[in-house]
């Protein structure tokens, strides 16, 4: 979270967060409301209209904030002699984030509105890979697109490739679906 935030501000989107993914764990987004969200938080529905226009709005913040989270917490060192393994690792740790909120990911499928919270996290997830794709062309990878559509194209493929894993129980074991993934991606 953003550090040079008002201290108050932070604690009100931590409880926001904390309850947003609390109630996805007992239920469908679509049975989440505001109101609920705000009970759960023990904060005023004005505070959270101050800070979001609703519950999608709150969910991207949610979703940036976790990736953001979890990427610092798991780094991923970058060869920029192999770009490659940086994509392995990415999908491993997103793959790792899902088993960590799988519950939350299967609530969020089978909500009514699932292709627009999809549409969210893929946003995220789209914006922080087109960064990494256009730090390894300036350092000399040969993309076989353009960075942008190749950051569209893949990750389209980790969202309906987790997507599938959760379906299935997550029954294919993270190794296999990496290689996969990875033999997919042409970065050289």
């Amino acid at each position: 979270m953003d550090q040079s935030l008002d201290f108050r501000v932070q604690r009100t989107y931590r409880l926001l967060i904390n309850s947003l993914m609390d109630l996805l764990r007992e239920k469908c987004f679509d049975e989440i409301s505001v109101a609920e969200l705000c009970d759960r938080a023990m904060i005023r529905r004005a505070t959270f209209y101050k800070h979001f226009a609703d519950k999608y709005e709150l969910f991207a913040f949610a979703v940036r904030e976790l990736m953001r989270q979890f990427a610092q917490e798991n780094q991923i060192v970058r060869n920029q002699k192999h770009p490659k393994t940086f994509y392995a690792a990415m999908i491993d740790r997103s793959l790792q984030f899902l088993e960590q909120h799988a519950d939350v990911f299967s609530s969020v499928i089978k909500s009514r509105h699932a292709q627009i919270l999809m549409d969210i996290l893929s946003e995220e997830i789209e914006r922080d890979v087109l960064i990494h794709l256009k730090a390894d062309a300036a350092n000399g990878a040969i993309l076989p697109a353009k960075a942008e559509l190749l950051a569209t194209v893949m990750t389209g493929a980790l969202i309906y490739t987790m997507r599938w894993w959760i379906v299935h129980d997550m029954k294919m074991p993270r190794a296999e679906l990496i290689r996969v993934y990875t033999s997919l991606v042409r970065i050289e």
